[in-house]
Parts: structure tokens; C-alpha cells; sequence
């Protein structure tokens, strides 16, 4: 496989130091690139959070010596080999309501404040079947997050839900929950004093909340998983399978405590200096919003400033959550576009907008009106149309006297694809028809040599690259970056490439992983890098070393 890597790198690099690449040799590269060897876990996480506390990747055949059973059935539970997960299959029984008889609820002990988050694969089909993650004082006082399949409480709900219950001494206090298709999710459960707030993603990178429980007076901070057939269904339910588990210990919150993403990097005199998209966790901060980091090198980076440099906007503004900046700087001025979004009924919906700043720090939102309201400069597009319901930019670059900008649009039907835009001065921006690259998105690396265009895109969780003469007709895509292995941090996803050709290296920067982080990868034809760079903690220049693939 070292060879096809080779090719699909040599070629990129040779068209970007200016070599010239005829498009049939673009069209024939190979399809695929071998994952890259790295250190097999991180040592950083997301900002406002240290290393893990606990990782459990269920490689072993037995379970690591701080977990404990609560009325273990040794029949219908296991770990390790052939498939390095943690399986349990439900049995009939309950915690909920008299008479608790729920096996196999395995748990660990968990700090004061304390966030969990795992992966679920399990497909309830008859009501009350239900598996997730449980926070345990004793079988009267508990609160789960679990997929669960329950009879429609009202017209147009779902049966297949992610639901979560409070419950003390016996009562339950609160429950809510909301409509889930997915058979394979990610839960996520934190509790910061008397708070507990639940999460779900069918990514692990886009978190919908699920419930936010106050005065939760559980004294014991026992957690782990459950799974039951429910009381009224006899034998066995389908197995649920957990893939991993990671335990945190939450120290503290900030703006971009949830994940860091979606990078956009320019090269400057002293360095490096980079925008990402960064979100927090309780409101106003529940949306994203931009943040700024410097680095001399591209690889160890600080973040100067506890607030992000960029936020949305109150009524009647609809940029309330910014996210995916896009920096261009030409002389001293720095150009943002970004995306700028609202949430209706739980769905984003979003334009793209425009700032400049002297500094890169202090933005001035541009085309406003007299009122002072922020108006896009590229907006979704009509009824009906490819790009209906949301756009948000991908790479703006310079092309003579014309601005050219690569977008990402998603429609109303589900459909997500790359569009482009051109403008004379960054404000006003004419689309052409259709998307260019159909069903991708993620597209933020752009880098455009004499007449030769190289873009950098996500699909299905990996970095494709193509080239094209004229920037509208690309070609077949080639995977140049994968996920890593399945204990790698980047190991769920990679996406959101931001790629520069540096003194003849080529450096691309991306987003991974569950836990929403950026990654580092260069290359100059012989060897390709990729570091996890350390945006966890302010002012901290923070680095995981990642092995080197020699390509031969």
C-alpha cells in the first residue's frame, strides 16, 4: 500500500511546486491511501478538560479491575476478541418502577464532576427495550441516558427514542427525551455538581442535547452501562455493543470546552496563526463561535485569550452561532467569512457573512444595514434548490481580480455537495449553478498553481483530493488522509482539511476524531506526518508526536 500513497502524494505535490500534472494523470491516480502509524492514544483532549481519566477500549478479554457488576450474569456479557467491544445482552427485567432485577449493570467509580461518553450500537425492536449509560446510587435512585423504543406519547412521534430519567428513592422526577433513527449513536453524560446534562450524536462531533436535570441529589457518582429487556418481555433482546469508553474529570469550561474544529491557517511573518471553530457548553456558549491561536512552528499552538474573537449576534441579527471561518489576508487586512446560523426546532439553518480586521482579533462585521442588522453575503438558496436550507465556506482565494470562493450547501432533502461562488470585492458573490462536487463537504483546502486548481475535501469521514484546469470540473476524487486506527484520537473521522504549500512542503490541517480536535499532516513526497495538536488548555503549547510513515 506504501506505493499507491506515494503516487497519490507525489502528484499532488509535483502539480503545487509548479511541475504541471495533465489532467488524465489526475484521473488515474489510485483510490485509496493506508492508514498512517501513530502513538495509539492522545495525550491531550478538547479544551477546558485535562487527559482522559479513564479510556477503555475493551481490547482484553477481561474487564479492567475498577469496574464492578451489580447483579453480574456472567452468561450474557463479555469483552475483548474477535471484535474488541464490550457486549451485553439484555435479559428480561427493569431498574425502572417496583422491584428492580436488571442484570449486569456495570459500573466505576467517577470523580465529583465528571463527564462520560461512549458508542452504541443497538437496535431495539419491542417497548421498554433499552441500553445506554447510567449514573447509580442504587435501584431507587439513579439517572439514565438510553436508547430505548417506547409506544408514541403523541401524533408524529417516534417510537425510537434516546430518552433520559431521573429518578429518587422510588419516584421519578424528571424524564424527557427526543426521536432517534440511528441503531449506532454516541452518548455523552456529564455532571457538574447538581446539574447533569445528556447528549446524542450520530457522528460524535455534532452533539444534540437530550435533557438538562438540576438539583440532581444522587450522592454516589457510580457510572457505567445498562441494558435491559424491559419487564414485559421475556428471554433475551438484541445484544447491545459498546465500542469504547472514555471518563473525564471536568475542571473547567470555556467557550470551546466542547471541541475545536473546522481550522483556517494563513502563514505569517512571525509564525502561524490560526482560526478555529470552538463550542462551548452552556448558554450563551451552547452555540459555536471563533476562536484564535498562534504558532511558530504550525505544530505546538496557544491560545492567548479566554474569550473567542468572534460571537453571534442577539435578535435581530441571525448569526446567533458562528462557526467554519474562512481567513484571507491581502496587505494588512484580514478577511472572515463564516458561517452564521440559527437554530429552528432543533435544525440549523445558515447563511454566510463577512468581517475584516487590521489585527486578525477585532472584526467588524460588514454589510449592515442602517439599523445596524448583519445581512449575508451568500445566502441559501431558494426553495427546492441544491443548496435550500444552509451554506457555510469552505476556502476563499484570490484568482486575478475575482474572488473564488468553495462552499459547502446542504438541502432541506438531506442532500450535501460543494458550490462555488465568485465576487469582485467579497461582498457580493455570484453562484454557479449546481454544486461542482456532489456529495461531499468539508471543503477548506484550495490551492491554485498557474492554471491548475488542487482542492482538498471530506467525504464519508476521510480527505479527498482532485484537481481540475478551470475550478468547476474536478477530478475523481482520491482518498489522500483516513481515519486512524481504532484506538487513535482521530480514529472515528477526519475531515475538514485546510491545506498550504509552505517553503515546498505541503501542510493540511484537520479536524478529528469523536471528541472533535485538530490534527496536523505535511508532506513533501517521501514521508507524511501527522501530529495532534495541542489546542487543549490555554496558554499551554501543547504536542502528541505521531509516528512517520517512510513512503517508498
Amino acid at each position: 500500500m506504501a506505493w499507491r500513497f506515494s503516487l497519490v502524494l507525489a502528484v499532488v505535490v509535483a502539480v503545487l511546486a509548479g511541475h504541471g500534472l495533465p489532467p488524465t494523470a489526475a484521473q488515474s491516480a489510485p483510490p485509496a491511501a493506508p492508514y498512517v502509524a501513530k502513538s495509539p492514544a492522545p495525550v491531550l483532549t478538547e479544551a477546558g478538560y485535562p487527559a482522559d481519566i479513564f479510556f477503555d477500549d475493551f481490547t482484553s478479554p477481561t474487564l479492567d479491575p475498577g469496574w464492578f457488576f451489580i447483579r453480574q450474569d456472567a452468561r450474557f456479557w463479555r469483552t475483548g476478541p474477535p471484535d474488541d467491544v464490550l457486549q451485553i445482552v439484555p435479559q428480561e427485567g427493569d431498574i425502572y418502577g417496583a422491584g428492580a432485577t436488571a442484570r449486569n449493570l456495570i459500573l466505576r467509580e467517577a470523580p465529583a464532576n465528571w463527564e462520560a461518553r461512549t458508542r452504541l450500537s443497538f437496535a431495539p425492536q419491542l417497548p421498554t427495550q433499552q441500553a445506554g449509560l447510567i449514573l447509580y446510587q442504587s435501584d431507587d435512585t439513579y439517572l439514565k441516558l438510553v436508547r430505548i423504543t417506547l409506544p408514541p406519547q403523541f401524533p408524529g412521534q417516534s417510537s425510537q427514542r434516546v430518552v433520559m430519567l431521573y429518578q429518587v428513592n422510588g419516584e421519578t422526577k424528571a424524564v424527557d427525551g427526543k426521536d432517534v433513527p440511528n441503531t449506532t449513536l454516541f452518548l455523552r453524560l456529564r455532571r457538574v455538581a447538581d446539574r447533569v446534562d445528556g447528549w446524542w450524536s450520530s457522528d460524535g462531533m455534532s452533539w444534540r442535547p437530550v435533557a438538562t436535570m438540576l438539583d440532581v441529589v444522587i450522592a454516589r457518582n457510580a457510572v457505567g452501562f445498562f441494558a435491559v429487556n424491559g419487564n414485559d418481555n421475556p428471554g433475551l433482546g438484541p445484544p447491545a455493543t459498546f465500542d469504547w469508553f472514555r471518563l473525564y474529570n471536568v475542571t473547567s469550561l470555556g467557550y470551546d470546552s466542547f471541541g475545536v474544529g473546522a481550522p483556517s491557517v494563513i502563514r505569517e511573518s512571525t509564525g502561524y496563526t490560526m482560526w478555529f471553530t470552538g463550542l462551548g457548553d452552556n448558554p450563551p456558549q451552547s452555540l459555536q463561535t471563533i476562536g484564535y491561536a498562534t504558532s511558530p512552528d504550525g505544530i505546538e499552538w496557544t491560545k492567548p485569550f479566554t474569550l473567542p474573537v468572534l460571537a453571534g449576534e442577539p435578535l435581530p441579527n441571525r448569526d446567533h452561532g458562528v462557526s467554519d471561518p474562512t481567513v484571507l489576508k491581502e496587505g494588512p487586512l484580514y478577511q472572515l467569512w463564516y458561517s452564521g446560523y440559527q437554530l429552528v426546532s432543533g435544525r440549523r439553518q445558515g447563511d454566510i457573512y463577512y468581517a475584516t480586521s487590521l489585527d486578525g482579533v477585532n472584526w467588524t462585521r460588514r454589510n449592515q444595514t442602517r439599523d445596524g442588522v448583519v445581512l449575508p453575503v451568500l445566502s441559501a438558496g431558494a426553495p427546492e434548490s441544491w443548496d435550500d436550507l444552509e451554506v457555510r465556506p469552505g476556502r476563499v482565494v484570490r484568482d486575478g481580480s475575482t474572488l473564488v470562493m468553495y462552499y459547502v450547501g446542504f438541502s432541506q432533502r438531506g442532500r450535501v455537495g460543494i458550490g462555488r461562488a465568485t465576487s469582485p470585492d467579497g461582498l457580493t458573490w455570484t453562484k454557479q449553478p449546481g454544486p461542482v462536487i456532489p456529495n461531499a463537504s468539508g471543503v477548506r483546502g484550495l490551492v491554485k498553481v498557474g492554471s491548475s486548481y488542487q482542492i482538498w475535501y471530506t467525504r464519508a469521514g476521510r480527505v479527498l483530493w482532485a484537481s481540475s484546469s478551470d475550478g468547476i470540473t474536478w477530478s475523481p476524487g482520491v482518498v489522500v488522509l483516513e481515519p486512524g486506527p481504532p484506538t487513535a484520537w482521530d480514529s472515528e473521522r477526519v475531515g475538514d482539511p485546510w491545506v498550504i504549500l509552505d517553503g515546498g512542503v505541503l501542510k493540511l490541517w484537520y479536524s478529528g476524531g469523536s471528541l472533535s480536535r485538530i490534527g496536523f499532516a505535511q508532506g513533501t513526497g517521501g514521508t507524511l506526518t501527522r501530529l495532534f495538536l495541542g489546542l487543549a488548555s490555554l496558554n499551554q503549547a501543547l504536542t502528541e508526536g505521531g509516528a512517520t510513515l517512510t513512503v517508498r
